[in-house]
């Protein structure tokens, strides 16, 4: 029996990305589906009309900050989630010009803020981590983070304690070279298999380079470890 499109749509997790202009939203449709390519990424308005028949694959909603600025769009977002069992996390691009603009997203599992000044490859890393079940909020929105001690908060903690033993140059010598190698690798997204050829050695060496650099940097898995290689600068030195 032949299945219908809308039916093979609904077995692949889905991501819903609302922006009111249709130039950017296609802009930043585009550079997720490069990114996130196990998703499906589509474009809505504030009227949210696929949430319900999408809940089961609804893996994220993005909102962009010229949305959430809008009192009206605002308003037709929160009455079409406060009329659902909403669960899936949302995220917000952008800093809302209003302060308290956020407040009203937490009861519907607001996960992250990305601010206009985040580079694309924090925040398609930092959507990589919401995904995977962590939070990012920067420090000036950690008053919206209700998961305290978890996620991106913990994130931002243990950067900071980075940060205060020294600068980002020193910090590179916490690490050898090969063991600067294999982050920067795990910045590209490249699996083990593929890093191991690269380099020309063990994959089971490679696996305890990652686990050095976990440990070095004080997190729990790759997606911690590129997001705070970042924000140290630690990518962008030889």
């Amino acid at each position: 029996m032949q299945m219908a499109a809308s039916q093979f749509l609904d077995l692949i997790p889905t991501i819903i990305l609302i922006e009111g202009q249709t130039f950017a939203s296609e802009l930043m449709a585009n550079s997720l589906r490069g990114e996130l390519t196990d998703h499906t990424i589509l474009l809505r308005s504030s009227d949210l009309v696929d949430v319900e028949n999408l809940r089961s694959m609804l893996r994220l909603v993005i909102i962009t900050n010229s949305v959430v600025s809008h009192s009206n769009e605002k308003v037709k977002i929160l009455d079409r989630l406060k009329n659902i069992s909403y669960t899936a996390p949302i995220v917000v691009l952008g800093d809302p010009m209003e302060e308290g603009a956020l407040s009203d997203f937490i009861d519907f599992n607001l996960r992250g803020v990305f601010p206009d000044a985040t580079p694309t490859n924090i925040v398609i890393a930092g959507l990589k981590f919401i995904l995977a079940g962590g939070e990012y909020f920067p420090h000036k929105f950690n008053n919206l983070n209700k998961f305290s001690g978890n996620g991106s908060q913990a994130l931002e903690q243990r950067t900071a304690a980075i940060l205060n033993s020294g600068n980002a140059f020193e910090t590179t010598h916490l690490f050898t070279e090969r063991e600067r190698t294999v982050l920067r690798c795990l910045a590209k997204g490249q699996a083990n298999k593929v890093i191991a050829g690269h380099l020309a050695i063990a994959e089971n060496t490679i696996k305890v380079h990652i686990r050095n650099i976990l440990k070095k940097l004080n997190v729990s898995n790759r997606t911690e470890a590129v997001m705070t290689a970042q924000k140290l600068n630690l990518l962008e030195l030889q």
